[in-house]
């Protein structure tokens, strides 16, 4: 084998071997409402859920809005319209492609089931693409 075939080959494995996501950020959703959510996430509203709730209220859906954090709470939010939607016989995953000028700042709104308490975040520039996953047994939102 030639020396350019060689250094061709260590490369690709090198390339093959390194996952990749393994330098993606992914900014998720927690699957489940708690009074202390993970980092970079802040709760918003109610401490109590409603009395039929029991537990910690299961992920609902995504939302992502134009402007800082708090943008999500005015009157009439810059609410994003996903940029696709794909439907199958039992749910919906929808995308958003974050196409912004540098520092416009957007906001990750996270909803929970049985509750007016959300999880806020804001998206940092560098993540250009959002995903909601509304399937019955696979509920997921996150940002990359």
């Amino acid at each position: 084998m030639r020396r350019g075939n060689r250094l061709c080959l260590a490369i690709g494995a090198l390339l093959w071997a390194v996952p990749a996501t393994a330098a993606e950020k992914r900014l998720q959703c927690p699957p489940a409402l708690t009074a202390n959510p993970p980092a970079p996430f802040e709760r918003i509203g109610p401490a109590q859920t409603s009395p039929a709730q029991t537990g910690s209220p299961p992920f609902a859906t995504l939302n992502i809005v134009e402007g800082p954090l708090g943008a999500e709470a005015v009157a009439a939010p810059a609410a994003l319209v996903p940029d696709v939607f794909r439907y199958s016989g039992v749910g919906v995953v929808s995308n958003w492609d974050l196409v912004r000028p540098p520092n416009t700042p957007m906001t990750m709104v996270c909803s929970y089931r049985d509750t007016g308490a959300y999880l806020r975040a804001a998206i940092p520039d560098e993540m250009s693409y959002c995903e909601v996953t509304l399937v019955p047994g696979h509920l997921a939102g996150f940002c990359r």
